[in-house]
């Protein structure tokens, strides 16, 4: 096992340091720790998600340190965690992992786990592309290429402007000669500057004899209620903090125009650690797709399978 510092390895003459014993463990630990899972096309499981820690409230975050630090160190052979202790200071954080193996006691403190507390809200951005939503755009713009009449055409050019999440062009909309463009922002509804914005973008660039609007889309309230059986030896306390963080994150403004099938929901669900089972009561069906509605999150309710 070679010698981790600060998230670098060490040299060593013409090479690098390893390590033996206890801390081969410790150094194990905390490569675990510090890789950011999901990263690993190969190695789905490898790493924690506690690069994710920011993305929750600072009261749920000391739950989920704790279990994302057990998923990451589940393999290890021997070792059981004790204690998981996060402390946040000006923005910052730092996590001390205490674990015992083979009745020895360790202490692993990974690098490069921050958070961050806004005392005040923001608004606009975007989360950072992934790799699968890059390969569906540049599909999309070989499928369907713009034109400057085409839907296409608006629908790129309102995605490219800033705070723009995603856009459906409905033509015809009212009547000949008429095209509705309904956009979302990252967080849900766009507000009504970014969609004055638009509407001046498209007043200097839209075809002759085109009437276009651009619109806030319909807000579809989706309220999900979710009967969760936790595996052997997890915190349900947990498994619903990470249910109701999955579900956060996967409503948002790029739903614009798709449906809410209920399979996906129970597979997103049903696919996140420490779940055995589940099973949706709310909604009672599928929601369908309209290009001119977005369906944003209700209410949550996740309840322990008895």
């Amino acid at each position: 096992m070679l010698m981790l510092v600060n998230g670098d390895y060490v040299p060593q003459g013409n090479g690098l340091q390893s390590a033996k014993g206890d801390e081969a463990v410790l150094q194990r630990m905390l490569m675990k720790l510090t890789a950011r899972r999901g990263q690993f096309p190969f190695m789905e499981n490898f790493g924690s998600r506690l690069w994710t820690l920011d993305r929750l409230r600072p009261a749920e975050r000391q739950a989920a340190a704790e279990q994302y630090v057990l998923e990451a160190l589940r393999d290890e052979p021997g070792l059981m965690v004790e204690q998981v202790t996060l402390a946040e200071n000006g923005g910052k954080a730092s996590l001390t992992v205490n674990a015992v193996k083979d009745e020895r006691r360790l202490t692993a403190c990974p690098v490069a786990v921050t958070a961050v507390t806004n005392e005040k809200a923001f608004t606009g951005g975007l989360s950072e592309e992934t790799d699968e939503e890059l390969r569906q755009r540049i599909l999309d713009s070989f499928q369907r290429l713009p034109n400057g009449a085409n839907a296409a055409w608006y629908e790129l050019t309102a995605c490219r402007h800033e705070g723009v999440a995603a856009a459906k062009a409905v033509g015809k909309a009212r009547g000949a000669g008429t095209v509705d463009v309904y956009v979302s922002a990252p967080d849900g509804i766009p507000s009504e500057k970014l969609l004055t914005e638009l509407q001046t973008v498209f007043q200097k660039s839209r075809e002759i004899a085109v009437n276009v609007q651009v619109k806030a889309p319909t807000a579809a309230t989706v309220n999900v209620a979710v009967t969760v059986k936790t595996a052997e030896g997890t915190d349900f306390a947990n498994v619903k903090t990470a249910v109701e963080a999955d579900l956060a994150e996967q409503f948002n403004g790029k739903l614009l125009g798709r449906g809410v099938k209920l399979a996906e929901l129970n597979s997103r669900i049903y696919a996140l650690p420490g779940v055995e089972n589940c099973h949706i009561t709310a909604p009672s069906a599928d929601l369908a797709a309209n290009d001119t509605v977005l369906p944003v999150l209700g209410t949550v309710t996740v309840t322990e399978e008895a």
